[in-house]
């Protein structure tokens, strides 16, 4: 059996015997799968889409909202190897300590690790998402580029995101997985029911959207699909109709669903537009880019009794987003003395009237190390923020069921008072930092500086579905332990953004990769055989 098989073409066995059965080949199934197998242990790596994204199998995902709209449950999640890695554009950024600290002014904040237990697989992620080479510490980015590293006062900080080369984990690390005798990854298998024995998972099955099917036995379940789904697929009945271990431990699954409400919410007018772009155009260095942003102080937040947020300025130009695309397509194509003449054609075709421009991309890539941002149409503060726990706030099912007869999801968002006080502190914030530091008038939109719970409908979902089996302690309601361990079970885990306590305002998917990690070493540890 090749390592890489498809469930609806290649002849595969009725019964897979496995130690580790591992559910999603996302980012994050990808890299605990392939922790797991070079470690010597066997793992099959079930993933309910093909090579390429579906219309059929993308219609699993169809849900509804019966709260505040949330474009993400059905426009930000994609079923196929590589999961939604094959359409996001690969952010890296890890939360803070203060995001894991229990905070007195948050209502069911904390997490029951710390910080300093996810570092060190903070730093290792980076070698699975291709980041090995990047330079870690902002400081050297900035001095590599002839900088300083901003400061902005006790309030506002400056730091850096990190973008991933190939954001696409199933071109990254699909030749491994190939090639790997550990591990064998099954495509078109969507997992449609568990049997369970007592407080053990047993098998796992897997249909076809055409009827074939397979078992998967193994000694550990691992679902790695997300917030939305984790939640959607542990709710399920058992294969035999009864009610899994999980749902009579604890009410908390699917509830505290969580995402980053984000929002435009200033104008910014420069004193010196030189100095702004200095400040927030990427870097782009040996190969790697990085994305100045900005975030709240841990200690404005204590002070302000706000969640966290974070930021960045937008560039507004009449030049197409399209063109602007091209040109630095084509500028970098040049630098790197590989034009392709399909490349050179649509972006001379679509910037025939603004020839400076890749001249001026080039130029600021090559001089500079940084991006070409026009701004002709001005600046504006884009804030991310931290989204406050809430048990109403949940993932539940509907009565409509999916084309294998799967109830299907239903989200109910909730936000408040909270969002919109930090909102407004973070705006403030960038305020004061700029206009002190005579960088930039910041003009705060009236909704936000009045705190009016209305600016809520201006603001937008982030496509980053979190908490809906959150981890736990036995302080605060939830439903893994600290070893992602679901509570009521001797051998299933959840290992995705779905664990999480609390949001923070940083993209999910590093620190999920940096728990995947984690619960790899916890699992070898554990002596699965």
């Amino acid at each position: 059996m090749t390592m890489l098989a498809d469930l609806h073409t290649d002849g595969l066995p009725e019964l897979l015997e496995t130690d580790v059965c591992v559910v999603g080949a996302g980012p994050v199934g990808i890299t605990l799968s392939l922790a797991l197998s070079r470690r010597g242990l066997d793992v099959v790596m079930l993933e309910s889409g093909g090579p390429t994204v579906e219309p059929e199998l993308q219609d699993l995902y169809r849900s509804k909202n019966v709260g505040r709209n949330h474009n993400g449950i059905n426009l930000g999640r994609f079923r196929a190897f590589g999961g939604t890695s094959t359409q996001w554009g690969g952010q890296i950024l890890p939360f803070g300590p203060i995001d894991f600290a229990r905070r007195d002014w948050i209502r069911s904040s904390g997490w029951p690790i710390t910080y300093d237990d996810l570092e060190p697989y903070y730093r290792t992620a980076l070698e699975y998402e291709g980041l090995g080479g990047c330079v870690k510490d902002d400081e050297g980015v900035w001095s590599a580029i002839g900088l300083s590293a901003p400061e902005f006062g006790p309030d506002l900080r400056a730091h850096l995101s990190r973008w991933c080369p190939q954001p696409d984990f199933a071109r990254l690390h699909g030749a491994e997985v190939e090639r790997s005798s550990r591990l064998r990854c099954i495509l078109h298998a969507t997992v449609t029911a568990l049997a369970c024995s007592g407080d053990r998972i047993v098998s796992a099955k897997a249909r076809t959207l055409e009827g074939r099917g397979i078992r998967i036995a193994g000694r550990r379940f691992v679902f790695c699909v997300g917030g939305i789904e984790s939640a959607r697929l542990l709710m399920q009945p058992l294969e035999d109709g009864t009610e899994p271990p999980w749902a009579r431990r604890s009410d908390a699954l699917g509830r505290y669903f969580l995402d980053h409400p984000t929002f435009e919410c200033a104008d910014v007018v420069p004193r010196n537009p030189a100095a702004v772009h200095r400040l927030m155009d990427m870097v782009y260095l040996r190969g790697f880019k990085y994305q100045p942003r900005l975030y709240l102080s841990a200690a404005r937040q204590e002070e302000a009794r706000s969640l966290n947020a974070g930021g960045l300025v937008l560039f507004y130009s009449e030049i197409s987003a399209q063109v602007l695309h091209q040109v630095r397509i084509a500028a970098r194509r040049v630098l790197q003395g590989r034009p392709s003449a399909k490349v050179l054609a649509e972006a001379s075709r679509s910037f025939i009237r603004s020839g400076p421009l890749i001249v001026r991309q080039a130029w600021r890539y090559l001089v500079h190390k940084r991006a070409f941002n026009p701004s002709d149409r001005g600046f504006r503060l884009l804030a991310f923020i931290e989204q406050a726990p809430d048990a109403e706030s949940r993932v539940t099912l509907s009565e409509d069921r999916d084309a294998f007869g799967m109830r299907r999801a239903q989200l109910d968002w909730r936000l408040g008072q909270a969002e919109v006080e930090t909102l407004a502190t973070f705006a403030e914030s960038v305020k004061s930092a700029f206009e002190s530091t005579g960088l930039a008038e910041v003009r705060i939109e009236r909704l936000v500086s009045a705190r009016d719970p209305a600016v809520l409908g201006k603001g937008w979902d982030n496509y980053h579905d979190m908490g809906t089996a959150r981890m736990t302690d036995g302080a605060e309601p939830g439903v893994v332990d600290e070893s992602l361990r679901i509570l009521g079970t001797a051998n299933g885990y959840v290992c995705s953004s779905a664990v999480f306590p609390s949001g923070s305002f940083s993209n999910p998917t590093h620190t999920a990769i940096a728990l995947a990690l984690r619960l790899g070493d916890h699992l070898c540890a554990e002596g699965i055989r």
